[in-house]
């Protein structure tokens, strides 16, 4: 009958998850688009220059450029096509004046290369680079226009296409970004320029991206406005408190060092990351739909009381990078009744540095990396969440210690389960974890040191239904001190592949589960299971954010 009933099992969530898989200088006279690629043009039948390498300030008198280096008649870098180099145009360490202006550059690593101009020196204008992405290393970027350490440089009324990062800008504050064209990859990325001009820019499925150290005045010291981000104005406010965003008029929302905001109602795709808070505190969002995005769907640094609910974040992320929520130096948050599919990278939500946070009630299925997975985090509570399907591990710690983590379902997950990695003193109970590739729950630890890191673990009341079915365990063990039951209330776990009056689990431990519960409950039975399925076949399907509402009022009513 067992076997009857969980080949049944197993055939219908096949069918289910095959259901869902099948759903499923001077610029006033510039007209911008100047440059606009051709598409009847190939351009590798065009005569290519050679690239232009400056690494110092006699190096000028190389070129036969127009101009003198001075602020009057600066060098001009002028009218070149130059086609598949690594770098096409590079100046480094230079005092004189010098401006790059009406440059084609096309299939290169990198454009435009610029460090250690002096202050005000360098100005990019006129200028149209397409293709500009590195093909030679793995995990590497190209960057159409490269600035370092270069003070006070103008970036003007270029068109850029199709290029890994468009603009780069780090440690040059006081510079100016304005009136620039963007299409595609990852836009605009400033780092620790502050007091930087960001003007009337044009992105198209890219964004903004800003990175500093951990002081908040390096973010909330540049000058932005009025820029777009796919055709809808780029929302970005510093140091403002009480504010509704419930207006769809934006293509990505930047909150800084903001109190009290409430974020409703927003659909935010083809940017970099939907909506990002550095340093914001109580800052809720509700009933938005951020997906498609290059990074997160949803970011939060340096933030508290950051309350996420009612929303869809899916397909977000690319490659190993990534996810549907993010969450790094973060406190007490709750992430809650969210759906979070099919996003790439990191998976569904990513925690690290954070503490006292909850994540509940949420549905994580068919991300590729982990469901949800928590990094240097303490008291967190996990409870009733979905984690399916997923790519690797339905739910994962390293270094996360004082966890509860509660009433899931860990179903599916292509690793395993519950994975822990040097982390100390967290409960798992009550969680049914089912057909999981590898262990329902795996316990690691480094030893390094001569200390163990995984240690002081208590496991019960779980309910582990063939997981690992080519193994001896559904469960390993290499930490020390982990309790895989209940001493007070003599109950340990469930497992579906139990012949004995004790459960071994695999590891170094040689741990066992001393009173391991012989009847298996009503939540997974048959019927439930068929409900589950079916539960996970309307997530896939569900667009609209009132059907949203629906199933939350439907199924984690059923759960509990």
């Amino acid at each position: 009958m067992k076997k009857k009933l969980f080949w049944l099992q197993r055939t219908f969530l096949t069918f289910a998850v095959t259901i869902i898989f099948t759903l499923s200088l001077n610029t006033s006279q510039f007209t911008p688009g100047v440059f606009a690629i051709e598409n009847d043009i190939n351009y590798f039948e065009i005569s290519s220059q050679q690239p232009i390498s400056i690494e110092n300030d006699e190096d000028f008198k190389k070129y036969d450029f127009s101009g003198n280096g001075s602020s009057s008649n600066p060098y001009l870098i002028k009218n070149l096509v130059i086609i598949g180099k690594t770098i096409a145009i590079s100046v480094k360490n230079t005092t004189k004046y010098f401006a790059i202006v009406d440059c084609r550059i096309r299939f290169c690593d990198i454009g435009i290369y610029i460090f250690n101009a002096s202050k005000g020196t360098a100005v990019i204008l006129n200028n149209s680079l397409s293709y500009i992405q590195d093909q030679n290393a793995l995990g590497s970027v190209g960057q159409a226009i490269f600035v370092s350490e270069s003070e006070g440089i103008k970036i003007e009324n270029n068109e850029i296409i199709d290029s890994d990062i468009a603009i780069f800008l780090s440690q040059s504050p006081y510079s100016q970004i304005v009136n620039n064209i963007i299409k595609e990859k990852y836009g605009i990325t400033v780092i620790s320029s502050i007091q930087t001009l960001i003007e009337n820019n044009s992105l198209t499925n890219c964004g903004l991206n800003i990175y500093g150290k951990t002081e908040i005045e390096e973010y909330n010291a540049y000058i932005i406005k009025n820029n777009f981000i796919n055709d809808k104005k780029l929302g970005y406010f510093v140091d403002l408190t009480d504010k509704v965003i419930d207006k769809g008029i934006y293509g990505q929302i930047l909150l800084i060092n903001c109190t009290n905001f409430a974020i409703e109602n927003q659909v935010l795709t083809d940017t970099t990351t939907g909506i990002t808070m550095y340093f914001c505190k109580n800052i809720e969002i509700t009933n938005c739909y951020s997906y498609s995005n290059i990074f997160e769907g949803v970011a939060a640094y340096g933030s508290s009381d950051i309350y996420i609910h009612n929303s869809i974040l899916e397909e977000n992320g690319f490659g190993f990078t990534g996810c549907g929520i993010r969450l790094r130096e973060t406190e007490d948050s709750l992430i809650e009744d969210n759906v979070m599919r099919y996003n790439k990278g990191d998976g569904g939500i990513l925690a690290s540095l954070t503490n006292n946070i909850s994540i509940k009630n949420n549905v994580l299925s068919f991300n590729k990396g982990e469901g949800i997975a928590l990094k240097t985090c303490n008291n967190t509570k996990i409870q009733g969440n979905i984690c399916f399907g997923n790519g690797i591990d339905g739910l994962s710690l390293l270094a996360t210690n004082n966890s509860l983590i509660e009433k899931n379902y860990f179903v599916e997950n292509a690793e395993t389960g519950v994975f822990l990695f040097d982390s100390c003193y967290n409960s798992i109970i009550n969680n049914t974890i089912m057909n999981n590739y590898n262990y329902g729950i795996m316990l690691m630890d480094a030893i390094a040191d001569n200390k163990v890191r995984c240690r002081d673990n208590i496991i019960y009341l779980n309910f582990f239904i063939n997981n690992n079915v080519n193994g001896t365990s559904q469960a390993f063990d290499n930490g020390y001190n982990n309790k895989w039951y209940n001493e007070t209330i003599k109950k340990g776990n469930y497992w579906s592949d139990n012949t004995k009056r004790k459960y071994e689990i695999s590891g170094a431990a040689k741990s066992y589960d001393k009173f391991p519960i012989k009847t298996n409950l009503e939540r997974v039975s048959f019927s439930n299971f068929i409900y589950l399925s079916i539960i996970i076949c309307v997530v896939a399907k569900i667009k609209k954010n009132k059907e949203l509402k629906k199933f939350h009022r439907i199924f984690f009513h059923w759960f509990k």
